[in-house]
């Protein structure tokens, strides 16, 4: 079941982002469960700007989604990015992530977004969530690159 994220879910929510961190790229970077905590109470908060759900199965979280809209530089449309999809090892394959992805699309469509972005930063199984986007209608016609410094 996919559902919008509540202020309950925080302490689970983040619990989650601890464990992505740990298995992603960003782990090398520090992990600041009060800032998130600060930052998930915001964007649950403004349900126009922010998407915040959740995946449950049998009643457990196993999974989120976070994302942004905003106006595009150049002029008044909305576009909407992805922040963070996370779902637990276990329930990966399953329809967690696909329902997880439909859900936020129909946020987005709901707020009037023009254009979604949307990728995979974490390096957690980068050709499989890649595969996922384009069966799901994403096209690869922009490029990150990324140096650390």
């Amino acid at each position: 079941m996919i559902r919008s994220m509540t202020e309950g879910d925080i302490d689970k929510c983040i619990e989650l982002g601890h464990a992505m961190h740990q298995e992603s790229y960003y782990k090398h970077f520090n992990y600041n469960e009060e800032k998130l905590n600060k930052f998930l109470k915001l964007m649950i908060s403004n349900p126009l700007q922010y998407c915040t759900l959740v995946c449950e199965h049998n009643k457990i979280i196993v999974g989120f989604f976070l994302g942004v809209s905003s106006e595009q530089w150049i002029g008044t449309d909305k576009m909407s990015s992805d922040l963070a999809c996370y779902v637990i090892p276990e329930e990966r394959g399953s329809i967690a992530g696909i329902r997880l992805i439909k859900a936020y699309e129909q946020w987005a469509r709901d707020i009037d977004v023009k254009e979604i972005i949307i990728g995979v930063s974490t390096g957690i199984n980068t050709k499989r969530t890649s595969s996922l986007f384009k069966h799901l209608g994403y096209g690869d016609e922009a490029f990150s690159f990324r140096k650390r410094i």
